[in-house]
């Protein structure tokens, strides 16, 4: 019987991105999930020892949640020590937290002929490339871009249009362009989705052509 799922067992990359709150997390859960539905193996799920909001891998919308094992994402070369020959799906979760040797791992995980499926923020609060990400989708055979639903409020008024960038909020005002790009248990309400009208980041310099 022929496989059903023509991603597996020849080397496939497929990542999902986009700002938070667009579903990138629920993507990658349900293409496990419905791994392990269909061919009855468990996945092996991985996220960076840097994410503590949950044990395992958990969406922010529907309650999805899978166990993981937590990786140093200074190291992610561990990957490949815990990948199984029985790992029908490798799933990696908050990639844009990874050194640059992600993409190194990445590469043998598709010499190995692994299925893998990625998660990550595409752009950080500046609204520039976060990470590896942008590598990362450079070397996809397969990018989902998600958008999530714009936050921002005037009057009461929330602006609803897709949102493809992620604002950071201090004091409830959009945090300078020089702030850290990640903050050691940084609460997540200090953060929304925004639409690129609507994403602003004080400080940030200016563009121009030549």
């Amino acid at each position: 019987m022929a496989d059903p799922n023509p991603k597996m067992h020849q080397g496939y990359l497929e990542v999902f991105c986009g700002p938070m709150n667009c579903g990138k997390t629920r993507e990658l859960v349900n293409r496990a999930d419905r791994l392990h539905y269909m061919h009855e193996e468990t996945p092996l799920m991985i996220k960076p020892r840097i994410d503590t909001r949950d044990v395992g891998i958990k969406t922010r919308f529907g309650n999805l949640e899978m166990d993981c094992v937590t990786i140093n994402e200074a190291h992610p070369e561990e990957i490949l020590s815990l990948v199984k020959p029985e790992h029908l799906l490798v799933g990696i979760e908050e990639a844009e937290f990874m050194s640059a040797q992600i993409v190194q791992v990445l590469q043998e995980l598709l010499r190995q002929k692994k299925y893998i499926v990625v998660a990550g923020l595409d752009t950080d609060f500046r609204g520039e490339p976060f990470g590896y990400m942008s590598q990362i989708m450079a070397i996809a055979n397969e990018v989902h871009k998600l958008t999530a639903v714009c936050q921002y409020t005037r009057r009461g008024k929330k602006c609803g249009m897709p949102a493809t960038r992620t604002q950071r909020l201090i004091n409830g005002r959009p945090a300078p362009y020089n702030s850290p790009i990640i903050l050691i248990g940084d609460k997540e309400e200090g953060y929304e989705p925004r639409c690129q009208n609507h994403h602003y980041v004080p400080g940030r310099p200016e563009t121009t052509l030549s």
